[in-house]
Order: C-alpha cells, then structure tokens, then sequence
C-alpha cells in the first residue's frame, strides 16, 4: 500500500493521523507516504524533458495534475526487517506514470523517542533523468498547537493550485486553528517544531525546502519536507533552472539520497 506508515504513537498518543493497519484501507487514510520520484505536482501532465515531450498520467481526480510520483500508488517489498527497522524496495519500469526506470529504498528506524526515515532513489534508466521526492505526513493538530519554523521565501499558489511567483517569506510562528496554508516554503533551515499541551515533535530533514498544508476544517497539518519547490519538473527549461528548482539530474547508475526525523516529547 505504497509503503506508507499506517499509524504513529507515543506512549499511546498519536503523533500522525493514524489508523491500526489491519484497517487501513487506502494510502489517502495513512499516517504518512514517501513521494518519488517527484513531490506535488506535474502541471497538467505535461513534462518537457530534454527537448523531449512527455504525457504524464493523471492521477488525483478531479484535479488535472499528475500528484506525489508513483511510489505511493505502488506496492513495495520488504528486504530487511526486525522489531525496531525495516527496509522496503521499490522497482518502477518506465510507464505511462513516470517515463524513466529508477529503483527506490525506504529505510525506517524506530529509537527511544525518534522514528528515522532515510529515502534513496537509483537511476536505472537509459537515459539522464529528472528526480525529486519528499515525504507526506500528517501530523495530529490539536487545538491550540503552534507551528514554528524558518525560511526565507514562499510560493505564491494560483487557483489551479500550482506556483506562481516567489516571494520573501520568514516562515511561520503562529497557532494553528486559524492557518489557513498550501505552500511550498524555501531557504528552509531544516527543522520544525510542533506543539500542543500533550506532545512537542520536531522534525528535521537534510532537504531545505518543506510543504505545509492545512486549513480550519482540518484536524491534521502535513509537514513535508522536499527535494524541490512545487512543479518545478513543468517549470525547469533546462538542467541549470532544474537545479536552482531543487531537482536532480541523475546520470544512468547514479543515485540519490535524503533523511528525515521525528522526535517526539510527551507532556
């Protein structure tokens, strides 16, 4: 089931929208999703790579876009496992979802108060391709919880729900019951705190660019740590605008790899 985490807890308190996995039935219920090998969106569908064009499945109705990559629609086979880590594999061939063959790991790893997650993509392709991934967790967002966090610019989000333009922006230091957000924020300094009268989390990533979205109607945040601003496939003309964008051009054999963590603090 995408290899998603079903559920999160602490001492019996839940740090990420959670569910018992006996009864998940759908990746859009878990706890969190890896996104490879892009994050957010594709506008359209339509990715031009290399003078090269290509139609990309759309796969989030009723919205036009192709969203989050094909890992967390796939299935994912465990390679290593014990009580406290486990280490899934991935093997995509080129399709009609993403054009370029790759080969990606999870590696989770359960410590006193921390779950550490490592995500590693290989380029098994032919060709030089185009990779970005990223992590989807739902944090639990309790009433009165403040977000904290620090970067140095936002961006602006159109009607269709993909970037327009870049903008100065500080980060966010505020109570989350009135956030209304669904942005991708960069300079990110690499953590965040969120806090509420039962749990403090921290989240830290070597990725310098993180998603956040929720709104009032919601009793969760996502807090995604990402290789690359949103749409950036659509948007890079070229390998230097693709990289100032965030993504990486891997070579035929060449891999990437980032990390996340979440430590938790109860109350």
């Amino acid at each position: 089931m995408g290899g998603c985490i079903a559920g999160l807890w602490c001492k019996g308190v839940a740090v990420l929208q959670s569910t018992e996995p006996t009864k998940l039935r759908s990746v859009r219920d878990a706890a969190s999703f890896v996104m490879v090998p892009f994050s957010n969106r594709i506008g359209y569908g339509q990715l031009k790579w290399q003078g090269v064009q290509y139609s990309i499945e759309r796969n989030f109705a009723p919205e036009p876009h192709a969203i989050h990559g094909v890992g967390w629609e796939r299935g994912w086979s465990v390679v290593q496992q014990s009580p406290e880590q486990v280490t899934l594999n991935l093997v995509h061939q080129a399709d009609q979802n993403w054009p370029f063959g790759f080969m990606a790991e999870q590696r989770f790893l359960l410590e006193d108060k921390t779950i550490k997650m490592v995500l590693k993509i290989k380029n098994t392709d032919e060709r030089i391709a185009p990779v970005g991934m990223g992590w989807h967790p739902y944090f639990v967002k309790r009433k009165g919880a403040k977000l904290t966090f620090n970067s140095t610019g936002r961006w602006e989000m159109g009607e269709d729900k993909l970037p327009t333009v870049r903008t100065a922006h500080q980060g966010i230091n505020q109570i989350t019951d009135a956030l209304n957000v669904d942005h991708c924020f960069d300079g990110w300094s690499g953590s965040v705190v969120l806090e509420d009268e039962v749990q403090c989390c921290t989240i830290r990533s070597n990725l310098n660019r993180l998603v956040v979205y929720t709104h009032t109607g919601l009793e969760s945040i996502a807090i995604e740590p990402v290789s690359h601003v949103n749409n950036a496939l659509q948007m890079a003309t070229d390998i230097a605008k693709a990289k100032a964008l965030g993504i990486q051009t891997l070579k035929p054999g060449e891999s990437y790899e980032c990390s996340m963590q979440i430590t938790v603090e109860k109350k």
